[in-house]
């Protein structure tokens, strides 16, 4: 009968966990995206180019919030649990408090390695993909990039400057160095 009581806990726990981690790491994630929308506006990279980069950085997100995640889960959980007297469950089966302690930290613990392992591994292989992405990446839009009175150098060895942009989007006055 324990162990099927510590499952249900289990299940109820890390279900609620997975929840609540990804709705946070998601909104979190889609804030963060539109931050890095300069790279299509000012920098003048392809859609893919965005979607790659701000996909590679879900797992920094998700890895700095999945200890905060654990614990609002472990908290809502135990208060539901209080809240519809299924602790009692635990005292009337002979579970003491200690042994739902030492539960609770193994969970904890096993949470701890995979944050460990998702920080030290995962992100900056992640990360690094990511620059490597942007840094190997075409400029798609390279029109986006060119405003008037001032000077482009976003192409390396290579400076432009437009005077004057007319209604129909012509470069009037064009001056080009080659560095």
């Amino acid at each position: 009968m324990e162990k099927i009581i510590f499952r249900k806990f289990f299940y109820d726990l890390i279900s609620f966990f997975l929840i609540v981690s990804l709705s946070l790491s998601l909104i979190t994630w889609i804030i963060q995206s539109v931050n890095y929308l300069d790279f299509i506006s000012k920098d003048g990279h392809g859609f893919q180019v965005y979607f790659a980069f701000v996909s590679l950085n879900f797992p920094k997100i998700f890895s700095k919030l999945i200890i905060f995640s654990y614990f609002i889960s472990l908290f809502f959980v135990i208060q539901k649990y209080q809240a519809n007297n299924e602790i009692l469950i635990f005292w009337t089966n002979g579970i003491g408090k200690l042994k739902l302690i030492h539960f609770i930290i193994k969970i904890s613990v096993i949470i701890t390695i995979i944050q460990i392992i998702l920080v030290y591994f995962l992100v900056p292989k992640s990360q690094d993909y990511s620059r490597d992405f942007i840094r190997t990446s075409n400029i798609d839009l390279f029109t986006s990039l060119i405003t008037e009175k001032k000077f482009v150098d976003t192409v390396k060895n290579f400076t432009i400057f437009v005077e004057n942009i007319d209604e129909n989007g012509n470069f009037e006055n064009i001056f080009l160095k080659d560095s």
